[in-house]
């Protein structure tokens, strides 16, 4: 197996520190170049006009095992996609997973969902994941190339957690009565692609841990295995949050991983307490 990773970021740096096939992966940053090697990828500059399509082409004619970790570019379409000459270059190519997210099922009042679920989501990016998804569901339908898509929860992990925003003073106890979200930890998108990739799975996933929760539980929890006491609760209606973040709460939903777990992957940190207990005992935070 040959691996292409097209935004080597957070999720595909883990999953290329995890495998010993060789992995080839992009960033929009030469000054990253250095990060992916470390994590065993080995890079390529794609970003608008910064791009080396000679090298990128003859790479593409090779891989086997294709990974979309891209979000929509500024004109909100794929940029995979929409790169010339992309469909014939990848005569190798066996299998696509596209990282998408839970957010395109929107507002389910904490209902809990799944992937036949009805996805709600009134954010014109969110609707463009869907509609994103649905092309490459038609990309693969046409090319006879199978396709698994991923649907991530809130993603967390060394240098994204409870414990760097209670040290760095940034974190708040937001109360908003009924509110749960969903997260998943880096190492599990790492492993449920490799489970998925060697058996070249088609079919679209959630991908979240066990236990959607409160918000302030995981910064109470966090707090407590520091030994330190959590900030001071403040009411939803009063706390002072930035466009986006406030926009996270207004989508309120509590999503299944029962597809996933049917199809014999087994979570590494199936709630968030083992997966912070593990992280502070480790110091691998």
């Amino acid at each position: 197996m040959i691996f292409f990773i097209f935004g080597g970021g957070y999720s595909g740096r883990a999953f290329a520190a995890k495998t010993s096939y060789p992995v080839y992966g992009t960033t929009r940053n030469p000054q990253q170049f250095s990060n992916l090697k470390k994590s065993n990828i080995r890079p390529l500059l794609f970003h608008n006009n910064q791009l080396d399509q000679s090298s990128l082409f003859a790479i593409l004619e090779r891989i086997t095992h294709l990974i979309i970790s891209i979000p929509p570019s500024t004109n909100q379409e794929d940029p995979v996609l929409e790169l010339p000459q992309f469909q014939k270059r990848i005569q190798n190519l066996q299998w696509i997973c596209y990282l998408s997210t839970v957010g395109v099922y929107g507002n389910h009042n904490g209902h809990w969902v799944d992937e036949r679920s009805i996805c709600r989501t009134t954010s014109p990016y969110k609707k463009k994941r869907i509609d994103i998804e649905n092309k490459w569901l038609l990309f693969s339908k046409k090319n006879n190339i199978p396709l698994a898509i991923l649907r991530l929860a809130g993603i967390y992990g060394p240098g994204r957690n409870a414990f760097v925003k209670l040290r760095t003073k940034k974190a708040h106890l937001i109360i908003k009565e009924g509110q749960v979200f969903n997260r998943i930890h880096v190492a599990d998108i790492a492993g449920a692609i490799k489970h998925l990739a060697h058996k070249k799975q088609i079919g679209t996933f959630n991908l979240c841990d066990n236990q959607p929760a409160p918000p302030q539980n995981v910064i109470t929890f966090a707090a407590q295995l520091m030994g330190i006491k959590p900030p001071p609760e403040i009411p939803f209606e009063k706390a002072n949050l930035d466009p986006i973040t406030k926009s996270f709460y207004k989508d309120n939903k509590r999503v299944s991983n029962a597809s996933i777990i049917r199809n014999g992957y087994n979570l590494l940190y199936p709630n968030y307490q083992q997966a912070l207990t593990n992280m502070w005992h480790s110091n691998q935070w």
